[in-house]
């Protein structure tokens, strides 16, 4: 069938239920684009008809007031059955952006479909909640569903999260880091839905049938363009990650996904001398989130290898082609075989003949991270470091079982002040089986976080901080004399291990006022109730004197001597008591 002109009657362009003809714009150019991983859009190139050229900005301005950005536009075409069809159905972008150029008045009108409203957010958040786990498939449903966007189906995406964490970036900028993470393509469609299929060739519908001009008897072949580098294509691709629970590195290899045949497999065009990629994460992965991301990164460069793009005159049959269906060629020698769509796009000039151009690979590089697909992180990255406080302990358990704590973090997600907490492990000095030095900090206590290859799902308590509500012991001076630790409850301090440098130092251990005092000239214990010594065997040795006090009673040993005073002396022995001496004076 013959492409239709674009000025036909048969297409239809409305904003706000009204026609675009109403409004007094003629298009006199568009095009329709339709990307896997990107939000599709529509651009249009219009005449403004002006009946009175006197009140041109007049009406220039009442146009101005129904273009409008987000207000509702559709573009569709009549078939042969007098069904209307959709080409796109989306919002307004952009204000009117008018040009007046040799008199002539024309404007740029740009439509996108509904993900965009996802592009124009921006926040913090943490997705999981009451220490559920979640997939990243229900954390996407969950994001599509707060915008109002209709999803027809989600492939894969299966790997739950004891924590998803949303960082400083746009939901649009957080759903392609997770689609980045498996082997899928997002694929938005005419009628303002969403698919995430897997790329299989094996599965994908039919779109285009392309023979040789010989054979061919339906559409024809007007350009092709071939774009096919195997300087980036590895011969196998592996995942290494960190086995949390087995504490050991692991591995995984990717699995070479089922994209194409013929001219279209990947592998063909592989260099002689293509190495063994691995990549290593440096994050603690389930196996399954590990195989995933191996996949993924090996199908983007598969992808971004083989790279054709062909174009047809539009018509009925081409208006139907998607993203994610089939294109075959046939009668093409070496260049026969069959891929998958990855971008449709439509093109009209004036009264003119339309074209669809089919492009099949991916470029390298994932749209939202504008970075190398094969260099893209699982998540939007944290930049630096984030403060945190402890939060009590409360009903809900560490989901995942690393000895983690809440810890709520100050703008992530919720009303200020009460943010949901995240789970965190607390980094300590030593950490053994068995054995630690296990300092947790305390609810209330401000803590500062680090972030696992900035990944925000895998924070670690680095260090707490003192501050005016929680103030230190004791502060910091000029010379720094006082070093140690010291723990207090309701205020008053408990238990403390203190250096004090001070007129030749000391150090002090005390617990509840009973206290061991070392120091160069002295050892002092002090005991506020009682003090006991129990034991075996104990030896007390003094190279001058010793003497034992309590109250007006005395007990003296010196070097060749021994004395007792007090009002009283009682000596008594069960058995048998002796008193020898060379001199024994009684009275």
């Amino acid at each position: 069938m013959m492409a239709l002109p674009f000025a036909s009657k048969k297409f239809d362009i409305q904003v706000q239920g009204q026609p675009l003809s109403k409004l007094g714009l003629t298009v006199i150019e568009a095009e329709v684009q339709y990307t896997v991983n990107r939000i599709p859009m529509a651009r249009l190139t219009c005449r403004v008809d002006i009946e009175d050229p006197a009140n041109s900005w007049a009406s220039l301005s009442q146009i101005d007031k129904a273009w409008r950005p987000a207000h509702a536009v559709k573009i569709s075409y009549t078939d042969e059955t007098g069904t209307r069809v959709p080409i796109f159905d989306g919002m307004v972008a952009r204000p009117l952006n008018p040009s007046y150029v040799q008199r002539q008045l024309t404007c740029q009108l740009e439509v996108v479909h509904e993900l965009q409203k996802m592009a124009n957010s921006h926040r913090s958040q943490v997705l999981t909640q009451k220490g559920e786990k979640l997939t990243d498939a229900q954390a996407l449903q969950k994001l599509f569903k707060e915008h109002g966007i209709k999803v027809k189906k989600v492939d894969g995406m299966t790997v739950s999260h004891a924590q998803l964490i949303q960082w400083s970036c746009s939901d649009w900028a957080w759903l392609m880091s997770r689609i980045s993470a498996y082997p899928v393509w997002l694929i938005g469609a005419p009628e303002q839905s969403v698919s995430i299929l897997k790329p299989d060739i094996g599965q994908a519908p039919q779109g285009l049938v392309l023979k040789a001009a010989k054979q061919n008897a339906g559409i024809e072949l007007r350009d092709m363009k071939y774009r096919r580098d195997s300087r980036r294509l590895p011969s196998q691709l592996s995942v290494n990650y960190w086995d949390v629970a087995q504490q050991k590195s692991r591995s995984v290899k990717a699995k070479s996904p089922a994209v194409g045949s013929g001219v279209f497999k990947p592998l063909t065009y592989a260099a002689s001398d293509a190495m063994h990629w691995t990549l290593n994460a440096g994050l603690p992965l389930s196996e399954t989130e590990a195989q995933s991301f191996a996949d993924a990164r090996l199908l983007g460069c598969q992808l971004a290898g083989t790279q054709a793009e062909f174009t047809v005159d539009w018509s009925e049959a081409t208006a139907k082609l998607a993203p994610g269906q089939t294109l075959e060629l046939s009668g093409y020698g070496t260049f026969d075989g069959k891929g998958l769509i990855a971008e449709v796009r439509h093109q009209w000039i004036g009264a003119g003949q339309g074209k669809t151009i089919v492009t099949t690979g991916r470029p390298n590089a994932v749209i939202g991270l504008q970075v190398p697909e094969i260099d893209a992180p699982l998540m939007p990255r944290v930049q630096g470091m984030a403060p945190g406080v402890v939060v009590k302990p409360g009903r809900e358990k560490d989901p995942t079982g690393w000895g983690c704590m809440a810890v709520r973090v100050p703008g992530l997600g919720g009303t200020p002040g009460q943010e949901p907490p995240v789970w965190v492990r607390p980094g300590m000095a030593y950490a053994s089986k068995g054995s630690g030095l296990c300092l947790y900090p305390e609810a209330d206590d401000e803590v500062m976080l680090a972030f696992l290859s900035d990944d925000p799902r895998f924070p670690v308590i680095v260090s707490a901080v003192h501050n005016p509500k929680n103030k230190a012991p004791f502060e910091p001076s000029e010379k720094n004399e006082q070093k140690g630790l010291v723990l207090a409850k309701d205020g008053k301090t408990q238990f403390q291990w203190l250096f004090d440098i001070k007129d030749g130092g000391t150090l002090t251990l005390e617990a509840q006022k009973t206290a061991l005092v070392l120091s160069k000239a002295s050892l002092r214990l002090h005991g506020e109730e009682a003090f006991a010594l129990d034991a075996k065997k104990i030896t007390v040795e003094a190279k001058e004197g010793l003497t034992l006090k309590n109250g007006q009673s005395e007990m003296k040993m010196g070097g060749t001597s021994l004395s007792a005073k007090s009002q009283t002396l009682s000596l008594q022995g069960s058995a048998k008591a002796d008193l020898k001496g060379g001199q024994v004076n009684l009275g």
